[in-house]
């Protein structure tokens, strides 16, 4: 599992559904994700476990540990999700995003000063 934060900056508290996607590197999907469904509070940062599952053929897993050592590990992440706006009856939406670059090596020396998990 990995901490994921979804900053909603609005006034309005908004429930994310559905929540899944891909991670990639150099162009080959190497492991999935997703999302539990959940309530980003209005003008709140809200902290969510997403589960990834990796998967990579024995190459691609030896040059992403390599690439790890090496301190330049990166993913690419293609994800989607549906959205609704209680506060606006209900409405909803997809929302996509793509090509999310994830420097892995970044976090490496556990930096949590934003996390408000325990």
């Amino acid at each position: 599992q990995l901490l994921a934060s979804v900053y909603n900056p609005n006034h309005a508290d908004i429930h994310v559904t559905g929540g899944t996607g891909t991670f990639s590197h150099e162009g080959v999907v190497v492991g999935t994700l997703s999302m539990p469904d959940t309530t980003a509070r209005r003008s709140a940062v809200t902290d969510v476990l997403v589960t990834a599952t990796f998967a990579p053929d024995k190459w691609e897993a030896a040059g992403l540990v390599a690439e790890y050592y090496l301190g330049n590990l990166r993913f690419v992440v293609d994800a989607v999700g549906s959205v609704e706006v209680p506060l606006l009856r209900g409405y909803t939406f997809r929302q996509e995003f793509r090509d999310m670059l994830i420097n892995v090596n970044r976090f490496a020396e556990n930096d949590r000063h934003l996390c408000l998990c325990p």
